[in-house]
């Protein structure tokens, strides 16, 4: 989430473990949102061109994990627009949010 607002083009793989994580439902949301990011089957690693995020709405399975929810969290105090989020399904580790 933090290279979609910070200006330039990223490419962010991770080790091996972290090619092995979906974060699917992070790139839709993101996408959903305005960013310019392209995934590999829904896994690192991801190419996004930063800067250019405004916010505005977005819904968001936080049913499996809250590390997606705190991503977009984080960032939504400098989006142009603010962020919204619509939680769909049960919120997990919410003590963590």
């Amino acid at each position: 989430s933090l290279a979609c607002i910070v200006p330039g083009q990223w490419t962010i793989t991770g080790n091996e473990h972290m090619q092995k994580r979906p974060i699917g439902d992070l790139v839709a949301a993101l996408k959903s949102l305005g960013a310019d990011i392209r995934d590999t089957n829904g896994k690192p690693p991801i190419t996004i061109r930063g800067g250019q995020l405004k916010g505005g709405s977005v819904m968001l399975d936080a049913s499996i994990s809250s590390q997606f929810l705190s991503s977009l969290l984080m960032i939504g105090p400098v989006l142009e627009k603010g962020i919204t989020i619509e939680i769909k399904g049960d919120l997990a580790s919410g003590g963590y949010v």
